[in-house]
């Protein structure tokens, strides 16, 4: 690991040849100037290693009406849903590797069976999974946390009440 030192150096250096534009830069010339890059083995071999995170949206269904979401105005909310068994099975084709689910949507306590889902992924991956919610359902989230179905949940906050409730249209 580069001590703090080092990552200022390099830092002050970078951001001279105006090669920082961004924080994530050096994170990935830290890794590399150390000889820990994580990217070298796929640049070599031209394969990308399994991803650690799976992200699923289960409905794109939606309780509230955001100023800037997509659904709003989209074909995609009313797109059909996997049913329960078409789920299961997607779950049971995943490679290994996978550690953690991300749950999100629209907004994934829409969906009826969203319980049934999660107990399927935790009992069958042995993963975290995490909740992305707007939180409108506060009963139905209550019981998926009670159920210790979600290793985490995201809520989405826009500030105080009255300007939360003026992007969200709620």
């Amino acid at each position: 690991m580069i001590n703090i030192d080092a990552k200022i150096a390099l830092r002050n250096f970078l951001a001279k040849k105006k090669l920082l534009d961004k924080a994530a830069n050096l994170y990935r010339y830290a890794h590399i100037i150390a000889g820990r890059d994580p990217f070298r083995e796929m640049r070599k071999s031209g394969r990308a290693p399994m991803p650690k995170t799976l992200i699923y949206e289960p409905t794109m269904r939606c309780n509230l009406n955001c100023s800037m979401c997509y659904l709003r105005t989209s074909e995609i909310a009313k797109a059909g849903e996997l049913d329960i068994i078409q789920v299961e099975l997607m779950i049971k084709l995943l490679p290994s590797g996978i550690e953690h689910f991300s749950i999100t949507g629209g907004e994934p306590t829409m969906r009826k069976d969203l319980k049934d889902i999660l107990f399927f992924i935790k009992n069958k991956k042995k993963t975290s999974v995490c909740l992305m919610t707007n939180a409108a359902a506060p009963d139905r989230l209550a019981e998926l946390l009670e159920d210790r179905l979600l290793a985490a949940v995201q809520l989405s906050l826009d500030g105080p009440a009255e300007v939360h409730n003026a992007i969200r249209n709620s």
